[in-house]
């Protein structure tokens, strides 16, 4: 497994940052890489466990153009398959790794071609030609995905005590969530033990635009149970 932070408009500097992500080193021991996007201010961390292309699959994983970038947890089944699909079609590819598929399928077919994707994942492509932020976890939610969002501050992270570590002032522990939980044994849909931190649904992938509205929108589920 891997784990990512990132953090848009959250007042905090580069050490800072990397040491909300270390929070999560043991999803990733092998690698962590950052950037920082200073117009935006947008952090993006990533803690690796190398499996697939060791040399090249690294993250954040950018286009070819720099005009999109993935943060992705997870295993795709399915992506050699997916790989042949895009090749057909003329896409030229510069890893083997099953992260740069799914950017390559969102940039020929968007999040449509998320439905495509066999494979336990979470995930985050930054479109910045768009403006978009697009979120986005599998059918079972095996992978987790976190996120704290304040006005126009937002914090996506695959586990909860990165958001911790940077917003502690802000967040405020709901009874009603745990007795939900002590009763079921697990919390409902979006719901944590924080009023402020949600969880991003399985089966399901949500858009925001961070230059407009602040507000993420859940855009569709895909192959819904019956």
């Amino acid at each position: 497994m891997c784990g990512f932070l990132i953090s848009l408009n959250v007042p905090l500097n580069p050490s800072i940052f990397k040491n909300a992500l270390k929070k999560i080193n043991h999803r990733g021991p092998d690698e962590q890489n950052t950037y920082y996007h200073k117009k935006l201010n947008l952090y993006l961390g990533h803690n690796r466990l190398s499996i697939i292309d060791l040399l090249n699959g690294k993250q954040p994983f950018w286009s070819q153009d720099n005009k999109k970038v993935i943060l992705y947890n997870g295993e795709i089944y399915n992506f050699k398959i997916l790989k042949k699909q895009l090749s057909d079609k003329g896409h030229k590819f510069c890893s083997q790794s099953d992260t740069e598929v799914i950017l390559k399928f969102y940039e020929e077919y968007g999040t449509d071609s998320f439905e495509f994707l066999n494979g336990m994942f979470a995930f985050v492509i930054i479109d910045f030609e768009k403006n978009l932020i697009i979120c986005s976890r599998d059918y079972y939610g095996k992978k987790p995905l976190y996120y704290f969002q304040k006005n126009n501050e937002i914090i996506i992270s695959s586990e909860i005590e990165p958001i911790t570590y940077l917003q502690k002032n802000e967040l405020t522990l709901s009874q009603e969530n745990f007795k939900y939980f002590a009763f079921n044994g697990y919390y409902s849909k979006e719901k944590t033990y924080f009023n402020e931190i949600l969880k991003f649904q399985k089966n399901s992938v949500y858009e925001i635009n961070f230059l407009k509205d602040f507000k993420f929108k859940l855009k569709f589920i895909y192959n819904p149970e019956i």
